[in-house]
């Protein structure tokens, strides 16, 4: 029934990318994104868990979702897919789209969250590190960003990753936290790593 249901949607997003024209073509390509994906959402509420057939609906329930610019719907279905996912790489890519997502959006705090996650399988992406650093300021909490780049820090990484995570600790604390003592203990730590280094001399 499922299989069945998604054909069926399929046939109407099929006939979205062919060319519609003349008077109410935007109003009848709107209806029949709407049936594709109500038909979509019916496929996925009979598909077994933990099968194709459902990772396969969701993603172009996904796909057509963001094609008419419905995006927090869209994000919502991936959150529904994350449990579907196994491999580190699809679940570090789709918590890095839900963060993108959430970040575009506005919303700080799940932006935060999937930032976390995908963190929490890829490390080293420095890009995502850098999200949730903004995220966590707009929600004002500071001393968890110098946690996160005082770990960074303390990881198996370069050393210019780890003084600059330290120099990143040492001006929250400073400037947001206001707290200068702690603010140059995080320095020292960042000179006991690379003695001579002049940008944390100068800090």
């Amino acid at each position: 029934a499922s299989r069945l249901l998604y054909t069926a949607a399929r046939v109407l997003v099929d006939k979205l990318g062919t060319a519609v024209t003349g008077d109410g073509a935007r109003a009848q390509r709107a209806t029949m994104a709407v049936d594709a994906s109500n038909l979509l959402s019916l496929a996925s509420a009979r598909a077994p868990e933990q099968t194709p057939t459902a990772s396969r609906i969701l993603g172009e329930l996904i796909r057509l979702l963001e094609s008419v610019g419905e995006i927090e719907a869209a994000s919502t279905v991936r959150q529904k897919r994350l449990g579907l996912l196994t491999g580190p790489e699809a679940l570090a890519h789709e918590h890095v789209r839900l963060l993108e997502i959430f970040d575009g959006l506005g919303r700080a705090d799940e932006a935060a969250f999937h930032a976390e996650r995908a963190l929490e399988v890829d490390p080293e992406d420095a890009t995502t590190r850098e999200r949730l650093d903004r995220a966590l300021q707009r929600l004002g909490r500071h001393e968890v960003r110098v946690r996160s780049w005082v770990a960074e820090a303390n990881a198996a990484r370069p050393t210019r990753v780890r003084v600059a995570a330290l120099l990143r600790a040492s001006d929250i604390t400073e400037r947001q936290l206001r707290r200068r003592d702690d603010a140059i203990a995080h320095l020292r730590a960042a000179w006991a790593i690379d003695p001579g280094n002049s940008s944390v001399f100068d800090a």
